[in-house]
């Protein structure tokens, strides 16, 4: 992505397009606020600021200050997590953000060996088809977005490379996911309130809301790096979670994965 300052030349910048770029940037830097402060699920993130779950996570991770918030927990909620793993036969039910963590680690192929197959909602599925249909018809043009960052405007150009490179990257998640996850039904959802269902959907989005309810069945745990996400999950649904720190130290535990791997995953973290 190539950043141009177009600060000298804003006067040629249509008011009403820095109007609305004010009002964008001023919405996002007080969610952001909220972010830092009290925590949100990316759900409600990507929701507040009206983009999609791949650019929220993207922008977040970019951040030093930001980042995902995944808390390790203290010494009885990691013990607590690591019994669920080892105790009895689970299916781990992996949500948006820990599929792009592992394949960012390059560890989803350990996660599965040890654990088998991945549980997966479809409408998780379906948000990675989408973006990668996005990024096909549009891999021969380059993108170009006006932004606001401070006080100065910014004209955001990406080449046709990097949109075919990504449009990659996010084909072979999804092959990996084909070959990998099974998806599971959304029985939980029956034996709610259709408008408690609903709420929660338009609270999250439909894919956490579908990870979270699939994970309540028995024999399945919520896998996600999405701390918040698994605070909402546990007060409402009493649904424990895993995250993928404690997923890799399980996996190095019981030898799949080795120490230098480990600790070359974990720094990248």
């Amino acid at each position: 992505m190539v950043q141009i300052d177009i600060n000298e030349s804003k006067d040629q910048l249509p008011k009403s397009i820095q109007n609305v770029l004010d009002k964008s940037n001023e919405n996002f830097l007080e969610v952001e606020k909220l972010y830092k402060q009290h925590g949100l699920p990316l759900g409600v993130f990507t929701k507040l600021v009206n983009r999609d779950v791949l650019s929220v996570w993207g922008g977040l991770i970019s951040k030093e200050d930001l980042g995902i918030r995944c808390c390790i927990g203290t010494a009885e909620e990691r013990n607590h997590a690591n019994s669920l793993l080892v105790t009895k036969p689970i299916k781990l039910v992996i949500d948006i953000v820990s599929i792009l963590t592992l394949h960012g680690l390059n560890a989803a192929d350990v996660v599965v060996n040890a654990f088998g197959k991945l549980g997966i909602a479809q409408s998780t599925i379906d948000i990675l088809q989408k973006a990668l249909k996005d990024y096909r018809e549009n891999e021969l043009k380059e993108s170009a977005f006006f932004r606001k960052e401070g006080n100065k405007y910014f004209i955001h150009e990406t080449p046709p490379e990097s949109v075919k490179s990504f449009a990659d990257y996010l084909e072979k998640i999804i092959y990996w996911i084909n070959a990998n996850c099974e998806i599971l039904p959304c029985n939980a959802a029956l034996d709610i309130p259709r408008d408690e269902r609903l709420e929660l959907e338009e609270l999250i989005g439909t894919s956490f809301s579908d990870t979270i309810l699939i994970a309540s069945d028995p024999g399945n745990l919520l896998y996600s790096d999405d701390w918040t996400l698994r605070q909402v999950a546990k007060a409402k649904f009493d649904i424990d979670g895993v995250w993928t720190q404690l997923v890799l130290m399980h996996c190095r535990n019981i030898n799949i994965l080795e120490k230098d791997n480990y600790n070359e995953m974990i720094i990248k973290l």
